[in-house]
């Protein structure tokens, strides 16, 4: 991994990237991996290298976690814990440092696994919907299910499932 600041000890953030995916490492273990305006700038250079645009913290914040989570901590400045971060939902699981690596091995084994066409045209739709009133957002979903049911890989996962069996993914829309 190679650290996004001057140095190796200096890096709040370390990246990799393998087969066209970046993994960003929180390297402030003696914090907690606390969030901090710092962390913040390193995660949006980050974000920006990579190709995605991370905006002003109050609007991903805000959108990560409830209402008034966010606002007490964009409020305050305050770093919080990565046990805190979890309980809010602001990250999605913490592991020991210990398992890190095999951790994030395995989630994304997991997703290598699945079709890449579909995981592609849901990654899209979950982003869409998102911004959608509730019954378009199910609208928008469930048509776009549908659709990939139709595709090579949708019909192979279904036979794979009721042949139960490994799908052998062509990776086509």
């Amino acid at each position: 991994m190679t650290p996004n600041a001057t140095t190796q000890t200096e890096a709040l953030l370390l990246t990799e990237t393998k087969a066209g995916v970046a993994t960003l490492t929180l390297n402030r273990p003696g914090q907690f991996n606390a969030l901090s305006t710092a962390l913040i700038d390193e995660l949006r250079d980050a974000g920006r290298e990579h190709r995605r645009v991370l905006l002003h913290p109050s609007v991903a914040l805000g959108r990560a976690v409830g209402r008034k989570h966010a606002i007490e901590m964009l409020l305050t400045g305050e770093t919080i814990s990565a046990e805190r971060a979890g309980e809010i939902g602001l990250v999605k699981r913490v592991v020991s440092p210990e398992t890190l690596d095999v951790e994030v091995e395995t989630l994304a084994r997991c997703i290598a696994s699945k079709s890449s066409a579909v995981i592609t045209s849901g990654k899209q739709i979950f982003y869409r919907q998102l911004e959608l009133p509730l019954g378009d957002a199910y609208g928008l979903a469930g048509h776009a299910i549908a659709c990939d049911f139709f595709t090579d890989d949708g019909k192979e996962g279904v036979d794979a499932f009721l042949g139960k069996r490994a799908p052998r993914w062509t990776n086509r829309q």
